[in-house]
């Protein structure tokens, strides 16, 4: 997965410069896959859909991302809406960014970049989008946005729930992009047979270390206990020369 996600970085940075001072340090990788950036999190749950580039497939990556916004509906009880005006949208997104939303709050939750929260700046993009867009009638009898004045925008229907064993987007079998692919089984394998290796030099490398470390704290006591040695050879000998001395002394009184 890292020389998956490594890859990913470095071959953005062959078009995008702003990447190329992290491409250019070795540790560094991609940590969102897809264009509706699915995070690297997943993977723990989900490594085939990594692995298997799915998210390079707009069919597997749009049911995905219809997937997380359902499941954010569900946490705060709209899942039986079948439209949505552009502030609901808003209060999905939060729930998606957050885990959660809190109406009285509003369009203020979510990250916070120093101005404005994830909320604004979700309502904010959607209200541009709106307004660069081509202006299409809206069908006869499609609801309107709540609380909004004669001709403005129409509520947004939402998409049919994919049937069972199909991906977000209708016609896009789930199973064809679960194919195992014969890249993966062997970068599986190569990463199974190099773990033994690594654990190896990694256990020999640790007792190098506990060896040097060893050494180094034996001949810091030997040098102690010679030095202790040395220090007690001189206090004896001075001990010997004043008793010599006193002696003398006593002699020449006599």
């Amino acid at each position: 997965m890292f020389a998956l996600a490594r890859q990913g970085l470095v071959d953005m940075a062959s078009f995008i410069p702003a990447y190329r001072g992290a491409a250019a340090r070795p540790d560094k990788f991609c940590h969102g896959f897809g264009i509706f950036q699915l995070d690297l999190q997943f993977f723990k749950t989900e490594p085939d859909y990594f692995l298997d580039k799915r998210y390079a497939d707009f069919g597997a990556a749009l049911g995905k991302c219809i997937g997380e916004l359902r499941a954010a509906m569900r946490r705060i009880g709209w899942q039986d809406k079948t439209s949505l005006s552009d502030l609901e949208m808003a209060a999905i997104a939060i729930a998606y960014n957050t885990g959660h939303y809190n109406p009285v709050k509003g369009l203020k939750q979510g990250y916070f970049d120093g101005s404005k929260y994830y909320g604004e700046n979700y309502h904010a993009y959607l209200q541009l989008a709106a307004a660069t867009a081509r202006p299409v009638a809206a069908p006869a009898g499609e609801p309107m946005m709540r609380g909004a004045p004669p001709g403005a925008p129409r509520a947004r229907a939402l998409p049919a729930a994919a049937p069972a064993g199909e991906s977000g987007t209708r016609g896009v079998p789930t199973g064809a992009t679960r194919k195992k692919s014969t890249a993966r089984k062997v970068a599986r394998k190569r990463a199974a047979a190099a773990k033994p290796v690594a654990k190896k030099a990694a256990v020999k490398k640790t007792a190098m270390k506990t060896t040097a470390v060893k050494k180094t704290v034996a001949k810091k006591r030997t040098a102690k206990k010679v030095e202790a040695k040395k220090g007690a050879a001189r206090k004896t000998a001075a001990t010997r020369v004043a008793a010599k001395r006193a002696t003398a002394k006593k002699v020449r009184g006599k």
